[in-house]
């Protein structure tokens, strides 16, 4: 009798702890596209380098104007080309966020500190997309 009480109880708390948490604010999704959008502004204006991180196909349909093109899975080759930006904001873009993560971590690896993870295209102002 005692355990199912004490189950119980367990149960309750979780409940109610869940409620809570999802009772909680957030940031809305706009506010981080804004925030997102506002940071990639920024770096840009700072003479970041850009570095489109999909395939040359996809590179080839759509990339940003000043874009080096240097597939996520080729970026520990190209660690010694990149060492000349080590001290300069990098932005990387891919499709959806998830080669420019890894190529982030890529970079940061070998020391990389100013590296941004920009998600695609969206982020960059369209008059500078080049189709």
């Amino acid at each position: 009798m005692k355990k199912i009480h004490i189950l119980l109880i367990l149960i309750i708390t979780i409940s109610i702890r869940g409620y809570e948490i999802q009772g909680q604010s957030k940031p809305s999704q706009t506010t981080s596209v804004q925030s997102l959008n506002q940071e990639v502004q920024t770096l840009l204006s700072k003479n970041a380098i850009v570095i489109d991180v999909r395939t040359k196909e996809e590179f080839q349909m759509a990339h940003y104007k000043d874009a080096l093109n240097i597939p996520y899975d080729e970026i520990e080759k190209h660690i010694k080309k990149l060492e000349a930006y080590k001290d300069k904001p990098i932005i990387l873009y891919c499709r959806s966020g998830r080669r420019a993560s890894i190529a982030k971590q890529t970079l940061e690896k070998y020391g990389f500190k100013n590296v941004l993870n920009a998600i695609n295209l969206d982020y960059f102002p369209a008059d500078k997309i080049v189709r």
